[in-house]
Formats: C-alpha cells, sequence, structure tokens
C-alpha cells in the first residue's frame, strides 16, 4: 500500500479561467484493496482554500 499512501499530490486549479480559486488533483488507489499490486484508478479531489477566519475541517485527518 507504500505507494498510495505515500502519493505527492499536484494540486492545479480546476478552472484556468478562476485562478486561485478551486484547486484540484487525483488521487491514485487500486481498484481492489485485495489486490493493492493490480490495476489502479484516479480518484478526483478538489479543495478550496479557507478564507482569512477560523479554520474549520469536514474530516479527521488520515493517520497511517
Amino acid at each position: 500500500m507504500k505507494p498510495y499512501t505515500h502519493q505527492e499530490l499536484r494540486w492545479k486549479p480546476c478552472d484556468t479561467g478562476r485562478p486561485g480559486a478551486l484547486r484540484c488533483t487525483t488521487l491514485k488507489v487500486p481498484l481492489d484493496d485485495a489486490e493493492p499490486g493490480g490495476r489502479t484508478i484516479g480518484i478526483a479531489v478538489s479543495r478550496l482554500r479557507a478564507g482569512q477566519g477560523r479554520r474549520v475541517s469536514t474530516c479527521p485527518p488520515i493517520r497511517s
């Protein structure tokens, strides 16, 4: 599972017409977690940076 848990995500603008707004990347994951060395798929992920206020997380951090 190490190839998946140590990925370097390359964030880029989702919409080139709105630089700095929504950022996107693709996370590579095994198609079947019972066969992590088999076929893979890409999961699209997006994020929107918090503004100048209190930072709020919608999910807990992933611990390995």
